[in-house]
């Protein structure tokens, strides 16, 4: 076989070259010509006539079409115009599974047509060029690059231009009324301010009282299969799933303290730094005192008759700014270092399990050698660019923690994972789609990356606000299950139990107090309560006045009711806020449960903002379009760009043969 090679070797050559020069030039040609779908086999039927591999191929074709118009056209710097169907659609929706494949591509399409939408490549092509801000000969260059008639962009974009008539076309039937636009008025722009004192059930909670087995059975068995909302009144024993995470922090602010190099062997990279960036970086701006000071002489020259020279609010001299260039190179060069180390140790972290295989649906098998506690450790002094920084990597491990309990965790809470759709998961999401605790989606469309087996480190690192970088793995699961009995969450049940008799003596407190309200400012009455004072520290409750607060805003169904300080609220505690403040200080009080925080509050009203017919008048226009897009938004998305309504509307079936 070797001497076959060398005999022919320039003849193979010239082959292999020959057909990587054809696929180089085929483009997305060859791709449709090699596709296994390519024999046009029955997918599925729908009431808008037969889809068949060709047309998903098609759909396909075209999306990467004009995404590789949109890079090509796009200015260097600049973010790449969203052209295609799968920029424009592909990741609307919550859940993978309700996002566009392509078999909903071509039902939308048809869907258009049926209504009486198309757009004629011709009205493309005048949009497209608009668009991109580019000439006929532009474009023709560009589709030669790609080896395409320029006349398919044209007909690609008609495509997506035909389904965007066809969703705006919609848009009229989510104009609100004017009663609707009024309520929303009302509920966004009347203002309550009050002044309340909170009276937390635990502070009042008695830590000896016991209860009875009845007692202790009746609120088990009520709230043994629910999920709890801690600090609330919403009780629940179901025991929640935990992981065991082994995490590496990286912080760029530790590396930078270890590497090389004092201010002086910087400065020649600050002072190009400076030059670049001298009048845009908001670090070299001008402290606020010397700001202040220079136009306070500004104002002065000028009265005087003498034109002084332009302010600038940046500095303007590289002496002023030295340290602080030299600070921002030192920083930036750590960012770049600590990058660059988390990269090696994720590449050598997946080194172990490239050769391992699973079939669809299930996870990798761990290979032996990272199945111990260690590993990090051991990887760590075994990467070049770690070694020098190992004091400052810090390796933990957070045993038997909830999903709940993470997201709390100083931190690594703040962790995401950076996605290529532009949108980020949590740590906390990305540690519980985990082996042992989640399947994978039987989708195709699913990042498989995102499902990780036990002792598998996330291939890509994690950055929170602060810029420290994470790589974790999971190394133990526990599932979530309803407790076995009683006598597993005994001491949550005495806990809940406590909390509900500490209610009901903050309820009779909170009401002694109330009528004790013969007018004036609830503040002086509350001074005088030496012993509710000693009983509520103000960490838990006692007097408060919140900011002037709406009713809150509506999000499809749901109402939102928050008020800055208190959290959610009841429609309850919003009607009572909102008449009380109508009447002024005057008001007498009213006394509100606030479930979600496990307390009264005796509320009294201080000052009300009505809405004024000319405020209505002057923001109506505003408010009619941001609802109407609201609405058609959530319109949109939950109906239009479903997967699971566009297969229903057009009664798609998959063919069984397929």
């Amino acid at each position: 076989m070797m001497k076959f090679f060398r005999k022919y070797n320039k003849h193979l050559l010239a082959v292999f070259m020959a057909f990587l020069l054809v696929f180089w030039l085929g483009g997305t040609a060859l791709d449709d010509m090699f596709s296994p779908k390519a024999s046009n086999e029955l997918i599925g039927s729908s009431k808008y006539g037969d889809v068949n591999s060709q047309d998903t191929v098609r759909a396909e074709s075209n999306a990467r079409l004009l995404d590789g118009l949109s890079r090509g056209a796009t200015p260097k710097g600049q973010i790449p115009r969203r052209l295609s169907w799968t920029a424009q659609f592909g990741t609307t929706g919550g859940a993978p599974s309700e996002r566009l494949t392509n078999i909903d591509w071509v039902l939308l399409q048809r869907e258009a047509k049926e209504l009486g939408v198309e757009v004629s490549p011709q009205l493309a092509k005048q949009t497209l060029l608009s668009m991109l801000g580019a000439k006929d000969s532009d474009l023709e260059f560009l589709a030669s690059r790609q080896n395409v008639v320029v006349d398919r962009y044209y007909e690609a974009f008609a495509e997506v231009l035909t389904v965007l008539q066809m969703l705006q076309s919609f848009e009229s039937a989510s104009l609100p009324s004017e009663p609707v636009l009024r309520q929303m008025a009302r509920n966004g722009l009347e203002r309550a301010t009050v002044e309340l004192v909170k009276f937390p059930g635990v502070s009042f909670a008695d830590p000896d009282k016991t209860f009875t087995d009845e007692e202790m059975a009746a609120q088990f068995e009520e709230f043994k299969d629910k999920h709890a909302i801690p600090d609330s009144l919403r009780f629940g024993y179901y025991i929640e799933p935990t992981v065991d995470l082994q995490y590496i922090r990286i912080e760029p602010a530790k590396i930078r303290d270890l590497m090389p190099g004092d201010d002086d062997s910087f400065e020649r990279q600050a002072f190009r730094y400076w030059q670049q960036n001298q009048a845009t970086d908001q670090r070299f701006r001008l402290p606020a005192d010397e700001l202040v000071a220079a136009f306070a002489e500004r104002r002065e020259a000028t009265t005087n008759g003498v034109t002084p020279p332009p302010i600038t609010p940046y500095y303007d001299n590289f002496a002023d700014a030295r340290t602080v260039a030299i600070e921002v190179v030192r920083d930036e060069q750590a960012n770049r270092e600590a990058n660059r180390i988390a990269t090696e140790l994720a590449r050598k972290l997946a080194d172990p399990w490239f050769e391992i295989n699973a079939a669809k649906g299930e996870y990798k098998a761990a290979p032996d050698e990272v199945k111990k506690i260690t590993y990090y450790d051991d990887v760590i002094a075994s990467v070049s660019a770690a070694k020098r920084y190992t004091e400052v990597i810090e390796v933990g491990l957070l045993k038997e923690i909830t999903q709940r309990g993470l997201s709390k965790t100083e931190g690594i809470n703040a962790a995401r994972l950076d996605l290529t759709n532009g949108r980020s998961l949590p740590l906390g999401a990305l540690a519980f789609s985990v082996e042992g605790l989640a399947e994978i989606p039987d989708d195709n469309d699913i990042d498989r990356s995102l499902y990780l087996s036990q002792w598998q480190t996330q291939s890509r690192p994690l950055f929170n606000d602060e810029g420290a970088i994470y790589l974790f793995r999971v190394t133990n699961t526990a599932e979530g299950h309803e407790p076995t009995g009683l006598a597993e969450v005994r001491d949550r049940v005495e806990a809940d139990l406590r909390l509900l008799d500490g209610m009901k003596q903050a309820k009779a407190a909170a009401e002694s107090f109330a009528a004790k309200d013969t007018g004036g400012p609830m503040k002086d009455l509350w001074g005088a309560e030496t012993d509710l004072n000693d009983k509520i520290t103000p960490d838990k409750g006692g007097y408060f006045e919140p900011p002037g607060f709406v009713r809150g805003r509506k999000i499809g169904e749901e109402q939102v009711r928050t008020v800055e300080g208190v959290g959610f609220v009841s429609q309850t505690f919003l009607d009572e806020s909102f008449k009380l403040a109508a009447e002024g200080e005057d008001s007498k009080t009213a006394v509100v449960e606030l479930a979600d925080q496990a307390a009264w509050a005796v509320v009294k009203g201080k000052s009300f903002s009505p809405l004024y017919e000319e405020t209505f008048n002057a923001q109506k226009a505003e408010m009619r379009r941001q609802m109407s897009q609201m609405i058609f938004q959530e319109m949109v998305q939950s109906n239009w760009l479903s997967a699971k309504k566009v297969r229903e509307r057009t009664q798609f079936k998959y063919n069984s043969g397929a």
